[in-house]
């Protein structure tokens, strides 16, 4: 069509105005005075144009086609239609032997099926039996063997039983014997220590008479050598001079005074080793007969800790006491 140069010629044809053509209903003339859409129109039309073009300009267009057969030897229409008549029939006996082929191809299909499930069916009754035989075998062994470890294990249970009695036997002999010798030792322990006891009171006794004896001793040297019996207030040395320990040697507590006199210190940021003197200054300033041993300056920097958990116990204290 778009190769035609006269009149129907259609130079803007493609390949999808085709397509579009054959897919879509091509739409009528519309109906007059209506608003409705038009109705389709047969495809015929297309095909009564064609058929009238071939019609005026045959020729043109096998040239065109490039169809240069004679126009007699082309057939006419009844001979193309007994010619189109035999083929179709020599088709047709065609199409009925390939279906008769094809009908025995499923036939002998069917039959090679059906014998390989025969021979599928058979070979797996034949592994089946086969694994019923080996598991029967199997658990034969398996019988066997458990038998035979059980008896094994029985005697060697015997033998481990028997074994083992004697050497509990041994060992409690030997416990025996050695508990027997430990409650010896220590029943002569224990006559030791009290023995040591004892002797170890004794001897605490004697040295704290022999200290006390000699502070009389030394006293009474003193007194000689002044000539006179030393006043009251003289015969008893300072408390501040005194130590902390006992006459057990133990140490004393500090008076619970203290600790508020150290935390205050503490808490305005005095050195540790300068608490001692500060606190001693005051004493003799205003009370000389409370002077009492201080604590060391390593005790001092532990009273830290002290300071802290007691100024949160006062807080609480006195947000306790609060009134709402």
């Amino acid at each position: 069509m778009k190769a035609w140069r006269r009149a129907g010629e259609r130079g803007d044809l493609h390949l999808h105005h085709l397509q579009n053509y054959m897919k879509k209903e091509p739409k009528g003339p519309k109906p007059p005075g209506g608003k409705s859409k038009p109705p389709p129109r047969w495809r015929s039309a297309g095909m009564l144009k064609v058929a009238e073009l071939v019609k005026k300009h045959g020729p043109e267009l096998r040239k065109l086609l490039r169809l240069d057969v004679p126009a007699e030897e082309v057939l006419s229409a009844v001979e193309e239609l007994e010619l189109r008549t035999e083929e179709c029939a020599d088709l047709s006996e065609q199409i009925e032997e390939k279906n008769a082929e094809l009908v025995r191809v499923k036939a002998g299909k069917r039959v090679a099926a059906t014998r390989l499930q025969r021979h599928v069916r058979a070979k797996r009754a034949w592994k089946q039996a086969q694994l019923d035989l080996l598991a029967a075998r199997l658990a034969a062994f398996k019988a066997a063997i458990k038998e035979k470890a059980a008896k094994e294990l029985a005697e060697l249970g015997e033998r481990q039983n028997e074994k083992l009695a004697i050497e509990y036997e041994d060992e409690v002999t030997r416990l025996k014997a050695g508990t027997a010798k430990a409650r010896a030792r220590a029943r002569d322990a224990a006559d030791d220590a009290a023995l040591s006891q004892k002797r170890l009171r004794r001897a605490q006794l004697a040295e704290e008479k022999y200290k006390r004896l000699r502070e009389e001793f030394d006293q009474l040297g003193q007194e000689l050598k002044r000539g006179r019996a030393t006043p009251e207030r003289d015969e008893e040395e300072p408390a501040a001079k005194k130590g902390r320990r006992g006459a057990d040697g133990r140490f004393a507590a500090a008076p619970w005074e203290l600790s508020p006199l150290i935390w205050a210190q503490l808490g305005r940021r005095t050195a540790p080793s300068a608490i001692n003197a500060n606190i001693t200054d005051a004493l003799l300033a205003f009370s000389p007969d409370k002077l009492v041993p201080l604590p060391c300056k390593r005790e001092m920097k532990r009273k830290r800790g002290e300071l802290a958990i007691a100024g949160e116990a006062m807080a609480a204290f006195r947000f306790a006491k609060l009134r709402t």
